[in-house]
């Protein structure tokens, strides 16, 4: 599973994807033109293997 999650305002989205546990694989510095601006793409990633037991897998 991956993640990618947009850094306009902070690094919140990413202190709670590695909280729940999942590595930050990549930076994508502003890379992407959202809202007036230029962004930094984080892509965070769990390996199947890693995902708890008992967990739902969407």
């Amino acid at each position: 599973m991956s993640i990618v999650a947009g850094q306009p305002a902070g690094d919140l989205p990413g202190a709670v994807l590695r909280k729940a546990g999942l590595r930050q694989e990549c930076r994508q510095v502003e890379a992407d033109w959202f809202k007036g601006e230029w962004t930094t793409l984080d892509t965070y990633a769990l390996l199947g293997r890693e995902w708890p037991r008992g967990a739902a897998r969407g």
